[in-house]
């Protein structure tokens, strides 16, 4: 008697293997993207925290910080990546509006004044405003 095992048993493992790997690989990247994109959402809400900071410390005038072309004229420390295009602005009243891009993900960070969260949208670069 011989062990081991027949190769249609083999292949039968391999098929089933296979089948799992196409079902997970779609899921598995998903999440993967939608962790990136509430990174980049939680990097926006500490520009936002060290948006106020500066703020207060400039007698509470307005203030607004255009990304255009990645430049960012105003020193705000902020912990994560800062976004590649868009515009972050704060009124007396400390209200902000925001529309942030982030290029590798294709994706933009968008706020209103009287919005209390800050929300991602499927948009394109130049539907991307204040």
């Amino acid at each position: 008697m011989q062990k081991g095992f027949t190769l249609i048993e083999v292949l039968a493992v391999l098929l089933i293997l296979s089948v799992i790997a196409l079902i997970t690989t779609p899921i598995i990247s998903g999440v993967i993207k939608n962790s990136r994109e509430n990174a980049f959402v939680n990097d926006v809400n500490s520009l936002v925290d060290s948006l106020r900071t500066y703020q207060a410390e400039n007698n509470y005038e307005a203030i607004t910080i255009d990304y255009t072309n990645n430049t960012n004229t105003t020193k705000l420390e902020v912990d994560g990546e800062l976004p590649d295009a868009g515009a972050i602005s704060i009124n007396e009243a400390g209200k902000i509006k925001l529309a942030l891009w982030n290029e590798k993900l294709q994706i933009c960070a968008k706020k209103n004044e009287d919005a209390k969260e800050i929300t991602k949208e499927k948009i394109t670069k130049a539907e991307c405003k204040l």
